[in-house]
């Protein structure tokens, strides 16, 4: 019997520093997991931050 390994998939809402510094960093060292989509009011944040961790999607707040 084989075991399917499934990543938890997750969204990171706000950019700051906590989460450029810290949270987005430690999150790319883990096997387990995918960040899939970023949040926040920044489009320049949005889109430098994507295109350094190569993530698609990208919202605004006011998307939710």
């Amino acid at each position: 019997m084989t075991t399917e390994k499934r990543k938890i998939r997750y969204a990171v809402v706000g950019l700051g520093w906590f989460a450029q510094q810290a949270a987005l960093p430690a999150f790319t060292q883990a096997d387990n997991s995918e960040l899939v989509a970023l949040v926040s009011d920044d489009p320049i944040k949005r889109e430098e931050i994507s295109k350094r961790y190569g993530i698609e999607h990208t919202y605004a707040y006011e998307d939710y």
